[in-house]
């Protein structure tokens, strides 16, 4: 199989994993799993939480196999982190649509749920932007020195 094929098939199968894992996600509370609070799990930020989770996850183990020098594996920390970044803010979009307060900062966002004191988060979605940014630049430079 010459390298053209190979990747194609690789690109397939990473689309399709991260796809199945996704639509599984979405339909399973991981929130009850991951959560000791005897909240009611109807918000409607939870499903695009879930979707953010599991591809945080599968961009995780993506991103350690790719520093193991197994870089085949880049389409799906690409992929995967597209994926969670898109959750990750579409999930903050419905927070604020449900009337909470956010403010985004430079790596860090804050959140005002009870109106007298913001709590501060770092903010992974900038942070996967960032590294998938390097990787791909770095990529580049390695595809136009060779």
């Amino acid at each position: 199989m010459n390298l053209a094929k190979k990747e194609l098939v690789i690109n397939i199968i990473s689309l399709t994993l991260i796809i199945i894992v996704t639509l599984i996600a979405q339909r399973i509370p991981l929130e009850d799993y991951l959560s000791e609070y005897p909240l009611p799990r109807t918000l409607r930020w939870y499903v695009p939480w879930r979707i953010a989770v599991v591809n945080f996850i599968i961009w995780l183990f993506s991103l350690v196999l790719y520093l193991c020098d197994v870089h085949e594996i880049s389409s799906m920390l690409f992929i995967s982190g597209v994926v969670f970044m898109i959750a990750h803010y579409y999930t903050i979009i419905t927070v604020l649509r449900s009337g909470y307060k956010i403010i985004l900062g430079p790596l860090v966002f804050y959140t005002d749920y009870y109106g007298n004191t913001l709590d501060v988060h770092v903010d992974i979605g900038q942070i996967v932007f960032i590294i998938i940014t390097i990787i791909l630049i770095y990529e580049y430079k390695l595809k136009k020195s060779t």
